[in-house]
């Protein structure tokens, strides 16, 4: 993406500093409640989380696919904190869960709207260019 689609990349490196910064407010929560060790936990080990192939697997990376899968990756996040947010008692985690659900709804703006500003400058990626 960075060399065809600097844009979209671009785009992309904001959104992951924001989720790295989701994980973290998540870490430090489970660490003030449960101590000092993170066991691992891959997405396959959460009920209810997302299934899906990794993205990066497909050779032929379009904008249009992966501007798709991102939207849809912020939707289901966003779906599995706030069924998340509906089962748990804890108010502390309840309202860290509802920060995140609506940060990710935020994200979906924040991405459409960055995605149409880039639109509107007028400046083709290397794949719209003429060869």
């Amino acid at each position: 993406m960075k060399e065809k689609n600097p844009e979209i990349a671009s785009i992309l490196q904001s959104m992951h500093e924001e989720e790295s910064s989701h994980h973290e407010r998540l870490a430090e929560l489970y660490q003030l409640r449960f101590g000092g060790h993170i066991p691992l936990v891959r997405r396959q080990d959460v009920k209810g989380f997302i299934k899906r192939k990794p993205i990066w697997l497909n050779r032929m990376l379009r904008p249009r696919r992966v501007i798709g899968e991102v939207m849809g990756m912020e939707a289901e996040t966003r779906r599995f904190y706030r069924d998340a947010f509906n089962k748990v008692k804890s108010a502390e985690i309840r309202k860290l869960l509802g920060e995140l659900a609506d940060a990710e709804e935020d994200h979906q703006d924040l991405f459409v709207g960055k995605w149409k500003e880039k639109k509107k400058t007028g400046v083709p990626s290397q794949e719209q260019q003429p060869q």
